[in-house]
C-alpha cells in the first residue's frame, strides 16, 4: 500500500487516537504453512506465503509524514514500539519536532 492508502482512514475518520509504527519491520508468518492445511478464503494461502519476502517499509520520511497527516487531522499517534531501535526513531522525531511530548507509547518487545 502506499503511504497514502496506509494513513487513509486518519484523513477519512479523524479519529481521536490511531495506531503508529515507529519502524520498518518484517511482519512474517509463512511458516504457518507448515501446519496450515486447509483455508477458509481463496486468497489466505498466496497471502501467507507471500509474507516470506515482505517488509512494512516506514523511513524516517514517511514516519514525518505520518505525523503531519495525524497532527493535521487532530489524531494523537499510539506509538507502537516493537524493538528498541524505534525507541531512537521516537527521540529522533521527538527532538526534530515532528511529534509532540507526552507520547502515547505501546512497548511491544519480544525476547
Amino acid at each position: 500500500m502506499s503511504m497514502e492508502e496506509r494513513v487513509r482512514v486518519v484523513t477519512a475518520f479523524r479519529p481521536e487516537l490511531a495506531s503508529l509504527n515507529f519502524g520498518s519491520m518484517n511482519f512474517a508468518f509463512f511458516h504457518a504453512l507448515d501446519s496450515l492445511k486447509k483455508f477458509k478464503e481463496l486468497w489466505e494461502e498466496e497471502f501467507i506465503r507471500g509474507t516470506e519476502d515482505n517488509v512494512l517499509a516506514n523511513t524516517f520520511k514517511t514516519l514525518r509524514e505520518f505525523c503531519n497527516i495525524f497532527e493535521q487531522n487532530n489524531t494523537k499517534p499510539e506509538i507502537e514500539i516493537y524493538d528498541v531501535n524505534m525507541i531512537n526513531n521516537l527521540a529522533f522525531m521527538i527532538r526534530r519536532g515532528h511529534l509532540k511530548n507526552p507520547s502515547i507509547c505501546n512497548l511491544c518487545l519480544v525476547f
